[in-house]
């Protein structure tokens, strides 16, 4: 495995895109969703990363890259479409340690983004390592079509599940066993996966939900038991 996968947190943080053209603009859009204070360095750029700026989404600034742009930056994107330039920053970005994707260039690359499914908070990463970015893009558009749209409701309401265990149960050992038997379906007596009903059938109700957008079919969930399942 020569990539390690990890999810960043980006909200508030500063992340630097050098280039203005369509590949930087789709950059961009990722970065936004994930709450990231964007820079835009380009002499020119695509009327869209223009509007952008004028909304307020992100900083542009109109003019050929320097090297103290890189300062504060969480994360750098080099998509300026020229080959030398886009390593140029790189290395600068090697050099003070900020972690440098350069767009089609995995040897001056330091990280490099996977095709995603987006269920929020539920993301699938899938990456081809660089090999073929297509490939990676058509094992997307299969789990597309496999993920329910409503699983990050879904896992929203888990959240909350969850945080009701850690208020309830004295330890992660303890906890871990009863998330277990929560989706196996065991419980034990006195356990609190002997939910009141109403969030026993909220539970039903959401995985009713999710085999009917997964199978395409139907499904008939007898009880409110949250361990109740069919697939």
């Amino acid at each position: 495995m020569r990539y390690f996968p990890v999810f960043f947190d980006l909200r508030g943080q500063r992340v630097l895109v050098v280039g203005g053209g369509e590949v930087a603009l789709r950059k961009v859009s990722l970065l936004e969703r994930a709450g990231a204070a964007i820079t835009v360095v380009s002499p020119e750029a695509v009327p869209e990363l223009v509007e952008r700026s004028g909304a307020g989404a992100l900083r542009l600034v109109a003019r050929e890259f320097e090297a103290a742009d890189l300062d504060g930056a969480r994360l750098v994107i080099a998509a300026t479409g020229r080959r030398s330039v886009n390593r140029w920053i790189a290395k600068l970005s090697e050099a003070r340690g900020v972690p440098v994707n350069a767009v089609d260039d995995l040897e001056a690359s330091r990280f490099i983004v996977p095709a995603i499914v987006d269920r929020d908070p539920v993301l699938v990463a899938v990456s081809s390592g660089g090999t073929s970015p297509v490939l990676a893009r058509r094992l997307r558009e299969r789990l597309e079509a496999l993920v329910p749209k409503r699983m990050g409701e879904f896992a929203g309401w888990l959240r909350e599940l969850r945080k009701s265990s850690m208020q309830r149960l004295r330890g992660a050992s303890e906890r871990g066993d009863s998330s277990r038997r929560w989706w196996t379906g065991r419980r034990r007596a006195g356990s609190w996966t002997a939910t009141p009903r109403r969030r026993a059938h909220r539970a039903a109700a959401h995985l009713a939900d999710l085999h009917r957008a997964a199978c395409g079919g139907e499904v008939v969930l007898v009880g409110a038991d949250p361990g109740t399942r069919n697939c």
